[in-house]
């Protein structure tokens, strides 16, 4: 028998609205995804053939085809959650609270039809979305999976909340909700032949004040429109120093260091643990390497400007991720300095690690869901900078 296409089934549900739309189309793209049999998915479409007809469609009223939708929906519900479990409990499902293992029975299903766990071991109740970055957010996670894609294409707030059918104040917060895990949850490893190198990004206090008439007072310096320039000559500290890493196995890692120059104190605070030892560094003749490079037992390697390469060691890499990263972060017209290193790891994920789309989406939401502990409206404003001090963004 042939399989209905997505369009065929989609156009039997024109009396739908574009948010039920939304959801079927996710439910038939995983479907697909788990290779459904084409007699399963046709024994649950929503539509029915005129027996007094010849072979002709009718379409069924309003509430029948909500009836069959909820049953599309529930037919696939337990490969949504087998992804979900997998994703935080690849070593089998284990309390949240207590983090018993043994003691786990299930306990009936909430009313979206999530799983319900309960440890026997503390009487915890919990579900597999508990604990979560999705926790607490009243979607299912069809339309988490839409809004990563969306990320995934580099929509902007306004496109994504149009396409998951959310407003836009939600669509930046779930943005943020996704960074901040994969950020928490980020394993990077350089090794071999790394360059290193620093780029500058101009402070951005956007979020941080609105309407403030002591600005220079508070902030050390007249408020300036976005893409102006620094007030001073030179570095200062009202340009934000991005340290950046990038080995030849197309590796890379970014981190804001601070302001004004990389010292031997931040190169430590950045990149411990993240190179590997024994590996070759290369930077452009910076001191602030000297000592994290002993201390690490790796081979520094100085290339001079006036050269631009030593034998096989240069900054090419580097120097190209710096474009990268400059452009990505153009394209969203004034990032606050406070959210700059989710946008630094985000670009990380899109440019750098390749990969196809199917795969980066599923690792994504996987790595982001592996995540123990959820993240609140809270925790996206007040900011992600780590070990940074600047004033008035914390």
């Amino acid at each position: 028998m042939n399989q209905l296409s997505k369009e065929e089934l989609l156009n039997q549900l024109l009396g739908l609205n574009s948010s039920d739309l939304l959801e079927i189309k996710s439910t038939l793209e995983i479907m697909e995804k788990h290779k459904i049999s084409s007699d399963t998915i046709k024994s649950k479409a929503i539509h029915s053939k005129d027996t007094n007809t010849k072979n002709t469609t009718k379409i069924k009223t309003k509430s029948d085809i909500e009836k069959q939708k909820r049953e599309l929906e529930k037919s696939v519900i337990d490969l949504r959650q087998n992804s979900v479990e997998e994703a935080r409990f690849s070593e089998g499902i284990s309390c949240i609270n207590c983090g018993c293992v043994d003691s786990i029975v299930k306990n009936g299903r909430r009313k979206n039809g999530q799983q319900k766990y309960k440890c026997k071991n503390c009487g915890h109740y919990f579900t597999e979305a508990k604990d979560s970055f999705i926790s607490g957010t009243h979607k299912s996670i069809a339309v988490w999976e839409t809004y990563i894609w969306c990320m995934n294409e580099g929509y902007t707030v306004r496109k994504s909340a149009e396409k998951c059918g959310i407003h836009r104040n939600t669509a930046w917060i779930w943005r943020h909700k996704v960074l901040n895990a994969l950020r928490e949850k980020e394993e990077v490893m350089l090794g071999g032949i790394v360059e290193a190198d620093d780029t500058f990004f101009l402070l951005s206090y956007k979020g941080n004040h609105k309407n403030r008439g002591d600005f220079y007072d508070l902030y050390g310096r007249e408020a300036r429109k976005r893409g102006g320039e620094n007030s001073v000559r030179g570095l200062s500290n009202e340009q934000a120093c991005v340290a950046c890493g990038v080995d030849r196995g197309y590796h890379s890692y970014s981190k804001v260091a601070g302001t004004a120059a990389l010292t031997s104190k931040k190169v430590k605070e950045v990149f411990t643990g993240v190179i590997q030892g024994e590996s070759v560094l290369c930077v452009d003749g910076v001191t602030s390497y000297r000592k994290f490079a002993k201390e690490n037992q790796l081979q520094l390697e100085n290339i001079e400007a006036e050269k631009k390469k030593k034998g096989v060691y240069h900054l090419n890499n580097v120097n190209s991720f710096h474009s990268i990263i400059k452009d990505f972060i153009r394209n969203y017209k004034g990032v606050s300095t406070k959210y700059l290193n989710n946008y630094l790891m985000w670009c990380n994920w899109l440019k750098r690690k390749k990969m196809e789309d199917s795969l980066r989406i599923e690792i994504m939401l996987s790595t982001a869901l592996s995540k123990i502990g959820s993240i609140s409206y809270r925790d996206v404003v007040l900011g992600t900078l780590e070990n940074v001090k600047i004033r008035g963004i914390a």
